[in-house]
């Protein structure tokens, strides 16, 4: 498979035509190599308009909902931005060709390192991956610019919103609901916080650590 041709119409059939007009996004996710990111067994098919598995409670977003829910958290070139539940990497390096500095955040150590490596082979300077619990966030380097959680949520958003910059931070992530989830952005102004519905979704997992607590009932 030709990965350059690939990721081109990528772009421009998944994209460009859902109303992504970030240039430095559209750029960026035509010169990352999305297949370094996933499984080896999924490298084919890594250009899918599918969302993929990479291992238990992570999926890589299809290209569409990615792209959009990035797009609209319109990350300039001096934001610090905070990418949660970051996988193997591949959001945080779409991101690093964006912003000033991407901290991905990932549970497990050796998915920690997996993404870490896959970033160095790309010169990624601006981009590093930390371990941590992904509801707690990262308070060592708060307050962000942005934050990114690319998956499903149903709650547990606090401690994150706590660590956006009170001066117009964000945070943009997919609410899932029992039929229908919604992209959805969080603003950050002094001690409030708002929230705007960006566009429907259908994210393929939840993300553990956000899922809601069971509630009772009759």
């Amino acid at each position: 498979m030709d990965t350059a041709k690939a990721r081109q119409h990528m772009v421009d059939s998944q994209v460009r035509p859902n109303s992504v007009t970030s240039i430095p996004l559209q750029s960026a996710m035509a010169r990352i190599p999305r297949e370094r990111f996933v499984p080896a067994d999924r490298k084919n098919i890594a250009y899918a308009e599918k969302d993929l598995s990479l291992f238990e409670g992570r999926w890589l977003l299809k290209p569409r909902d990615f792209s959009k829910l990035i797009n609209d958290a319109h990350i300039k070139t001096t934001d610090i931005v905070l990418d949660v539940a970051c996988g193997y990497g591949y959001s945080s390096a779409v991101i690093a060709a964006m912003a000033e500095v991407v901290v991905g955040l990932e549970e497990e150590s050796t998915i920690v390192d997996g993404a870490t490596e896959r970033l160095a082979s790309l010169n990624l300077e601006n981009a590093v991956v930390v371990e941590g619990s992904l509801a707690d966030g990262y308070a060592k380097q708060a307050p962000y610019d942005v934050i990114i959680i690319a998956g499903g949520v149903e709650a547990g958003l606090d401690p994150l919103l706590a660590q956006l910059n009170p001066d117009g931070g964000r945070l943009a992530t997919i609410i899932q609901g029992d039929r229908v989830s919604t992209a959805t952005l969080f603003t950050r102004s002094g001690n409030a916080v708002g929230e705007r519905a960006l566009f429907e979704a259908h994210p393929a997992g939840l993300i553990p650590a956000f899922k809601a607590p069971p509630q009772f009932r009759f």
